[in-house]
């Protein structure tokens, strides 16, 4: 089993060009201090600051869309670079576009979002992993 710490995200400014005019400030890549485990119980609640399309090594399998997901309240367990589950309560977290999770594609950019893993479908290993999804202000375009 991975091990599971608490700890704080770190951040990365990007550098700032010395040609850039005053007022500016240096835009970086998307980047996340984890990704969602896919755990029963397991929640986010958060702004979705940006999205990307991982493109597949393999070519029967599609490219898959990620949501880089803001934390704005309680904590989330997450999949850190190391491979070790760990618990962040600040930062930002890749969550995959699945299944029940195709929706998100759809509300507007800086929408507020809680979203639980509910486990699988069925017990089997093809299964879709069930969420359920909230937006704050009650704002669903579907």
């Amino acid at each position: 089993m991975a091990k599971d710490t608490k700890t704080k995200s770190k951040t990365k400014e990007p550098d700032r060009d010395p040609d850039m005019p005053e007022g500016f400030a240096p835009l970086g890549r998307t980047r996340v201090n984890g990704w969602f485990v896919r755990e029963a119980g397991n929640a986010i609640q958060g702004i979705i600051r940006d999205s990307f399309v991982v493109k597949s090594k393999k070519p029967r399998f599609p490219d898959k869309k990620v949501y880089v997901i803001e934390l704005t309240g309680g904590s989330t367990q997450i999949m850190n670079g190391d491979g070790n589950v760990e618990t962040i309560d600040e930062g930002t977290v890749g969550l995959d576009e699945t299944g029940y999770l195709k929706k998100l594609g759809q509300l507007d950019p800086q929408s507020e979002v809680f979203i639980k893993c509910m486990g699988k479908e069925e017990d089997t290993q093809q299964a879709p992993w069930v969420f359920k999804i909230g937006v704050a202000g009650g704002k669903i375009p579907f």
